[in-house]
């Protein structure tokens, strides 16, 4: 589908950067012109400690000068590259999702969405949100995992957000190529082995006993559709949403991307939405979707895994204990 990036292209006026401001409720230190002048104040020191450090020091000081001076020229220069190039992107994007009918937020701490990555649990900073016609895109990133017996690093995903007609199962269609939904610690799950192409790329998920339901959702035509469209991308059906997820941040970067992106989306919505609108829970009087297969367990296994490590610590730590004191159980 063409798109009109002329937009993007465009240079930057002192309008589009009053508009950003005032969308983003960007306060005054945070501006171009205060940033700026930070830089070039640090840049200035920088230049005063390479000049002057030579005639009012002497040997070792001198040169400890001589280096702080450099070292803060530097992280000044290169602090400057970067802020200048990130912040200008936003304004071309924010300018960019205006003339398209898009919305833009340049960051939102702590997102709470329904789909799997985005737990109560975690800190997480998301930057950009791009909001339009019912569907949400995002650069999403966990800063930190509260659960206290857990430590891991977590790689930033883009993921994409769109309503469906109805709700349905808990159904995630995982990629073998990437690592966004965690499935490691799901527990009473059908895991679905897939023919032809699909099972290079897919595995699909779904809660025990549903099997059924999710081959019905899950139809050749829309597997063919994922693997065309989404062949490097998760997927993730929870309540009445569709999520998309990919490692990659091109989408929050390159407009032509990002629109891509939303098209993608949008066609999956639509594959989908057809075979969901006639879907119907029979396990169910009302038809909806039951309570038990509503969400995967993400939890359970985890708790039951630091508790049977517990517990192999304390018998280890009583076999020692006993070993010490001439009690030998073996």
């Amino acid at each position: 589908m063409d798109h009109d990036l002329s937009s993007w292209g465009e240079a930057l006026k002192r309008s589009d950067f009053r508009d950003y401001y005032q969308s983003q409720f960007t306060p005054p230190y945070r501006r171009y012109g205060f940033v700026m002048a930070f830089f070039c104040l640090l840049l200035a020191l920088a230049a005063l400690s390479l000049v002057l450090g030579p005639r009012w020091l002497k040997d070792q000081a001198a040169l400890i000068g001589v280096m702080s001076g450099s070292l803060l020229a530097i992280m000044a220069v290169g602090g400057l590259v970067w802020w200048h190039q990130r912040f200008t992107r936003n304004v071309r994007l924010n300018r960019f999702c205006s003339a398209h009918g898009l919305g833009f937020q340049e960051l939102r701490q702590d997102v709470r969405l329904p789909g799997a990555p985005f737990r109560s649990d975690r800190r997480s900073l998301t930057q950009p949100i791009i909001t339009g016609g019912g569907l949400i895109i995002g650069r999403h990133r966990i800063l930190e995992d509260q659960r206290q017996n857990k430590i891991e690093l977590y790689r930033p995903f883009t993921f994409g957000m769109i309503r469906l007609p109805q709700a349905v199962p808990h159904i995630i269609l995982k990629n073998r190529h990437s690592k966004v939904v965690p499935m490691s610690r799901l527990r009473n799950i059908a895991q679905m082995a897939l023919e032809g192409d699909f099972a290079d790329t897919f595995t699909l998920y779904c809660p025990a006993s549903y099997e059924r339901d999710a081959l019905y959702i899950f139809t050749p035509d829309v597997m063919t559709a994922c693997l065309d469209l989404a062949g490097d991308a998760e997927l993730e059906l929870v309540d009445d949403y569709l999520f998309l997820y990919t490692l990659s941040g091109e989408a929050c970067r390159d407009p032509e991307k990002l629109l891509a992106l939303r098209d993608i989306i949008e066609r999956l919505a639509g594959r989908f939405g057809r075979q969901v609108a006639a879907y119907s829970d029979d396990r169910s009087a009302s038809g909806r979707v039951a309570g038990a297969a509503r969400r995967m367990n993400f939890k359970a296994q985890s708790q039951l895994v630091g508790l049977f490590g517990g517990l192999l610590i304390a018998l280890y730590a009583a076999y020692q204990i006993l070993s010490l004191l001439g009690f030998h159980l073996f």
